[in-house]
């Protein structure tokens, strides 16, 4: 099956805990443990990815991206994790004129994964 790497579809879900903790087998509990890390982790390697798309250095976009992409996969941030897989394979493949709008998108995902995670029953 190819996976089309051009943009987020916006089908899979913002935030998937029940999926993640059944994943990982955790509970809710434990998992709500990582979050706040997972938010920090994301937050800092999209801020060095978005000022290495300016500087036009792939690699290192790639390397940002993909650290994104693990860590939303593992808190079940399907949304952010769909769209930095894209923006990790533009970067990787060499085409990096769709790398601001890719990151433009993943700042709108972690934006709405922030708002889920405020969401959340305390």
């Amino acid at each position: 099956m190819s996976r089309d790497h051009t943009a987020p579809t916006g089908s899979l879900p913002v935030l998937d805990l029940d999926g993640a903790c059944e994943f990982l087998e955790l509970t809710r509990s434990e998992i709500m443990v990582l979050v706040p890390q997972a938010m920090i982790e994301i937050r800092e390697k999209f801020e060095l990815m978005r000022q290495d798309i300016k500087s036009d250095t792939l690699g290192d976009v790639h390397r940002h991206a993909h650290t994104i992409k693990s860590v939303a996969a593992s808190i079940g941030a399907q949304s952010v994790r769909q769209t930095a897989e894209a923006l990790e394979h533009h970067a990787t493949t060499r085409t990096p004129t769709d790398c601001p709008r890719l990151a433009q998108a993943l700042n709108q995902e972690i934006a709405s994964l922030s708002q889920a995670i405020a969401a959340l029953p305390k």
